[in-house]
């Protein structure tokens, strides 16, 4: 599947299942889990993009708790002292407690503890990205659990062109800003909070990877760029056998792209510009042309050969499935 997204208010904290998992929810709850595949993602911004992805490094929520006693005191010191001097080996588990310590406490609890970090982060003369975030989270969904969890997983920000990967039972929530977004075909989605929509916390507890680590941000890898061919070509590598994602940055106006052949169904978008794109089978002679510009897109069937032509400097934006394996 091959999104754009445009992303104003904060959706779900969420993961997605692996294909084991996704098989065993399917058949025990068929009703919410509506097939048996997983679902990896990539997101590739096309503006500012923020989201919350993975857990944070040990060290930086050992340093999370150290410096919020609302916090610390809300998971309960005991549990956060147990999390801080554990073992190397222990630490996801530890980590799983304090995640599962959110969902199993009271609505006033977690209003007050709320109420208490709002006051504290409002009277900051000077607020960090992570102090704004929580005030946007508290505007948009007011006294939700997510507010405290945002501590728990890293605030990411990334640019035009940039990307990041999330694999099976990784925890995000996709916070501000446009980005494409491909992914395998897939419905299922297991939310744990900053949703009106269905939320399965035991599902999420049980699912959740609990690794903490920083999120890789991609730049992409240049597979062709000249400058006097006038265009480049940046790939994403995804790791999963269902799709890979490209853009093609057309430079030069009236300057036309050398072919590109595609094995599997694909599709074309438009991100920018207008002119031809030329496709043929790849045992015919002659291409059909088609005029394009921005905002459309083109299902390139199997066996697909393709080039563009731009007259105007332009960007298109590919999803390319790499298996039969839809």
């Amino acid at each position: 599947m091959f999104k754009v997204l445009s992303v104003e208010k904060v959706l779900s904290l969420q993961i997605h299942p692996s294909k084991q998992i996704a098989k065993k929810l399917y058949e025990t709850k068929p009703d919410v889990y509506k097939d048996d595949n997983h679902k990896p993602e990539i997101s590739i911004a096309l503006s500012e993009f923020e989201a919350l992805c993975n857990f944070r490094p040990y060290e930086e929520l050992v340093e999370a708790f150290r410096e919020n006693e609302v916090l610390r005191t809300f998971i309960g010191e005991e549990v956060v002292a147990h999390f801080q001097s554990c073992a190397v080996e222990e630490r996801s588990k530890h980590l799983r407690q304090i995640t599962e310590s959110f969902f199993h406490k009271g609505k006033e609890e977690v209003q007050e503890a709320i109420t208490k970090l709002i006051a504290q982060v409002s009277a900051k003369e000077n607020k960090t990205p992570r102090d704004k975030l929580v005030l946007k989270l508290q505007t948009q969904f007011p006294f939700d659990i997510g507010v405290l969890m945002s501590y728990l997983l890293n605030y990411l920000i990334i640019q035009p062109g940039q990307a990041f990967v999330m694999d099976p039972c990784e925890p995000h929530a996709y916070v501000f800003g446009n980005c494409l977004e491909a992914m395998a075909a897939s419905d299922n989605v297991i939310r744990g909070c900053l949703t009106p929509k269905y939320i399965d916390k035991e599902t999420l507890s049980e699912t959740l990877s609990y690794d903490m680590k920083n999120t890789v941000v991609l730049e992409g890898d240049k597979l062709y760029t000249h400058e006097k061919d006038g265009f480049q070509v940046v790939e994403y590598p995804t790791r999963y056998e269902e799709f890979t994602c490209r853009r093609v940055e057309i430079n030069q106006p009236n300057k036309e792209t050398s072919e590109f052949a595609y094995s599997y169904p694909s599709i074309a978008l438009i991100l920018k510009g207008k002119g031809l794109i030329s496709v043929k089978h790849k045992e015919d002679n002659e291409y059909m042309n088609h005029e394009f510009k921005e905002g459309q897109s083109f299902l390139l069937l199997p066996d697909s050969v393709v080039k563009f032509a731009s007259q105007e400097e332009g960007e298109v934006a590919l999803c390319i499935t790499t298996s039969q394996t839809l």
